[in-house]
């Protein structure tokens, strides 16, 4: 039985040709409306390198064409957030035979027009602001942020209220020494002391021992 269709390899490569003649020309048309200088650029993020030391973060964005002076950067602590932000606008070059650059433009694939990159940091990470430094050399700029150190532990000598320093002066020791018993009660007017008892005792006894004597 005769086959009811013929195979051909020249057919599939007909078709992957044109497949790749309608992607170059929607190529095409895609670069010819970017290059187009009347169309504003969309914005974009730069794409960022992000570095984890042990004394501070540290991120490299890729800028390059962009001015030193075009470029902003700042810092929100209240979200632990860098906002790199600013412009990059296309170089000016001299046009063929004194036409002007926007006419000898036929390509631009270079990455212009305002852009905006966020880098949100961990919560609860701390930045010295005052120590934050942002360097550009060719066409890279590099953010340091500082860490702020770490609190360090500290103990705390308890003291009890009824703890007497060694080098304190006791209540005994600032008041006179204690009187003796004679001395204490000589002191009170009215008062015998008990010497004065021992001779009255004494003379009485010496007066008793007379009278039986002599009798």
């Amino acid at each position: 039985m005769p086959a009811l269709y013929s195979y051909s390899p020249v057919w599939p490569f007909a078709d992957a040709f044109a497949d790749d003649l309608a992607a170059r020309a929607q190529h095409k048309r895609r670069m010819q409306k970017r290059a187009r200088p009347e169309d504003e650029p969309a914005p974009f993020a730069p794409l960022v390198d992000i570095y984890d030391l042990e004394s501070a973060y540290v991120i490299e964005a890729s800028l390059p064409g962009a001015a030193a002076s075009a470029i902003s950067v700042d810092y929100d602590s209240k979200i632990a957030t860098l906002i790199i932000a600013g412009e990059i606008k296309r170089t000016t070059v001299a046009g063929v035979h004194g036409e002007p650059a926007s006419k000898a433009l036929k390509v631009g694939e270079r990455q212009i027009g305002k852009f905006e990159r966020r880098v949100k940091l961990p919560d609860g990470v701390k930045i010295q602001q005052d120590r934050m430094t942002a360097k550009y050399s060719n066409g890279v700029l590099e953010i340091a942020l500082s860490k702020a150190p770490e609190p360090q532990r500290k103990s705390i000598v308890v003291q009890a209220e009824d703890d007497v320093p060694a080098n304190a002066k006791t209540a005994t020791d600032e008041q006179p020494a204690a009187a003796s018993a004679p001395e204490q009660a000589a002191a009170r007017p009215g008062s015998v002391s008990l010497e004065d008892v021992a001779q009255e005792s004494d003379s009485a006894s010496v007066k008793s021992f007379d009278s039986e004597m002599s009798s």
